[in-house]
């Protein structure tokens, strides 16, 4: 999912056989999960996924050079509990004040950054969720199982209600999944289903202007309800890992009835209908939405009263806030990081997030269509002083897409010649072999990035790398955060700001969703017949050692031929109140704590 914007912040089973079946399937995702915990445990940089609860804390010094961090201890378990250690305030003190980004739309069809996601997943419940270690566990649907090759699966709802008190059904799927893949509707997010549930590419790519057309593909979708409470869905291919996509907030129900009466100002307060923890109170544009603890949730209303998301793009004014009290969870502008570290040093929750900064470059423009061109602006640009000298120490240099901790990784030595290093002598010399010797004939370049503080300094930086390095004139362009993604997505500039968090712990995620061919995630159009080959061998591997190898000959494809310039892999650090308790946090977080904010409780203070 895309990140909406930089802050430290941002990056965004219930047994095994009955999230994968009991096929071959099985192995494979032991295997990847197997990978996962172990990476945890050797502490190879990521942030807090499946490592033992009970485990010690280890601090990273913030001394530690770039490539030492990569390697060390996350500096927190892969979850944190704030256990309640005192007494409950009362109910009209259960307040608690996050710092996010406005999003553009909080619709589950339009939902496509980290912003929407933590809103979202507030005011909707979905078939299943994630738990502290990022295991799929049963949310509305209470169990469910596969076939026998796994090409299909059955979800069993619970009895839940909406906020109104209307019965959630199977059929409220149903709709929503088929209004996300109708193509009139234009879900940025679709690429999640197509290639996945049956027909849903078919359903996607049929033109719109034939409305016969559209309605018999919504028909030969693969997605039914038999029932009030049982949900059928039919796969291109084995899926094993679809209960960890339902688990999205574009995967939640929506009431076709209120999409009806209202139209595209439904998800607003006063016509919004939800079957999540909270309900929608209040949205005051540009400032602060409030959300009240709805009564009516499957797992009990929580005891926070309201939750308060406070619009703030800049972590100085949020830290500000904080230190007034009028915030309980905030980002750390880079700048004040050593100085909060010393500060607060039990309000701080810091670790590593399944999450990568990037650089897209639009293939379809000249100069960029070049490979030569691509790698050489890769090169250029010298990541550690970004990641030690403006950000704190907090993130770690990126020389490929996939983060330490996500399997499908590759560790330096892996990378090889493929890695993306600051290499200034040849960065020149492929910028002379593509024709511009020292910078000559090349272009004006606009670098295009959203207006979420700390990104103009990065970019600021990178302008400054690309002009001494390659002597090329670089122009940068801030665009408004809020439709940001959007924009790029509709009508992608030459040189643009990307960002990727995990939706779920499996490479195909990343190089699939972000770069694959017909990804509606690949904004920058780039393709590669080897990448792309190395994808579907992956896909059809039942063979888990040689599909996270194909991965990891992917990830070299991708970084060589410069899909994108990465940057950094994301670390994480929040201020938390110490009269908030329960927050829980994962290494995949769309805002810190955001999976769980319905068991926080305020204590008294």
């Amino acid at each position: 999912m895309q990140i909406h914007g930089f802050t430290p912040r941002n990056t965004e089973r219930k047994d095994i056989l009955m999230m994968y079946g009991n096929t071959s399937a099985v192995r494979i995702t032991r295997v990847l999960l197997m990978l996962l915990i172990t990476l945890t445990l050797a502490g190879c940089g990521q942030g807090r996924v499946a490592a033992p609860g009970n485990a010690t804390p280890v601090p990273v010094a913030t001394t530690l050079s770039s490539a030492a961090r990569e390697t060390a201890p996350a500096p927190n378990t892969p979850s944190q509990t704030r256990p309640t250690q005192g007494q409950v305030a009362p109910p009209d003190q259960q307040l608690f004040r996050v710092q996010i980004g406005e999003p553009s739309s909080i619709d589950p069809l339009q939902d496509m950054n980290t912003s929407q996601e933590a809103v979202i997943l507030q005011l909707f419940a979905m078939l299943t969720r994630f738990d502290q270690n990022l295991t799929v566990v049963p949310g509305v649907a209470e169990r469910w199982e596969y076939n026998t090759d796994q090409t299909q699966i059955t979800f069993h709802l619970r009895t839940s209600t909406w906020s109104d008190g209307q019965p959630v059904t199977a059929e409220d799927f149903a709709y929503s999944w088929r209004r996300f893949l109708d193509p009139r509707n234009r879900a940025p997010y679709v690429s999640l289903l197509t290639d996945v549930i049956r027909g849903a590419t078919e359903l996607n790519q049929t033109a719109i202007s034939d409305a016969t057309a559209v309605e018999h593909a919504l028909t030969n979708l693969g997605v039914r309800a038999l029932d009030e409470r049982t949900l059928q869905v039919d796969f291109v291919r084995p899926t094993p890992y679809f209960p960890s996509i339902v688990a999205l907030g574009v995967m939640a129900p929506v009431r076709h009835d209120i999409v009806d009466q209202h139209g595209e100002r439904w998800a607003e307060p006063g016509t919004l209908i939800g079957n999540g923890p909270f309900t929608l109170k209040q949205w005051t544009k540009g400032s602060e939405m409030t959300l009240a603890a709805n009564p009516t949730y499957y797992a009990g209303a929580p005891t926070l009263q309201t939750l308060v998301f406070k619009f703030i793009i800049d972590d100085a004014i949020a830290y500000a806030n904080y230190q007034a009290d009028e915030i309980d969870l905030a980002g750390v502008p880079p700048t004040e990081i050593p100085a909060v570290r010393a500060r607060f040093p039990r309000e701080i929750h810091e670790g590593r997030q399944l999450a990568t900064e990037f650089y897209t470059l639009n293939v379809t423009q000249p100069p960029f269509n070049d490979a030569r061109v691509r790698r050489a602006l890769a090169l250029a640009i010298n990541r550690t002083a970004i990641t030690d000298q403006l950000l704190g120490g907090l993130h770690t240099p990126a020389y490929s897409l996939i983060p330490p901790g996500m399997p499908g990784h590759l560790t330096r030595e892996e990378a090889g010649d493929a890695a993306q290093v600051y290499n200034p002598e040849q960065a020149r010399k492929l910028l002379a072999e593509a024709g511009y010797p020292n910078g000559q004939g090349f272009p004006a370049t606009r670098v295009v990035y959203n207006n979420w503080a700390g990104n103009d300094m990065i970019v600021q930086r990178i302008q400054a790398d690309l002009q001494n390095t390659l002597s090329i004139t670089v122009q940068l362009d801030s665009r408004e955060s809020t439709t940001y993604f959007n924009d790029i997505q509709s009508n992608p500039p030459p040189f643009f700001r990307g960002s990727w968090v995990a939706d779920f712990p499996d490479p195909v995620n990343w190089d699939r969703m972000v770069f694959g061919p017909g990804s509606s995630m690949n904004f920058g159009r780039w393709e590669n017949a080897e990448f792309s080959r190395l994808l579907t061998q992956a896909d059809q591997s039942s063979d888990p050692d040689q599909r996270i190898a194909l991965y990891k000959q992917a990830e070299q494809v991708l970084a060589k031929d410069a899909g994108a310039v990465f940057l950094y892999w994301y670390g994480s650090l929040w201020l938390v109140k110490p009269w908030v308790s329960g927050i829980t946090s994962t290494a995949k977080d769309p805002s810190f704590g955001a999976f769980f904010y319905k068991d926080v409780q305020i204590l008294a203070h």
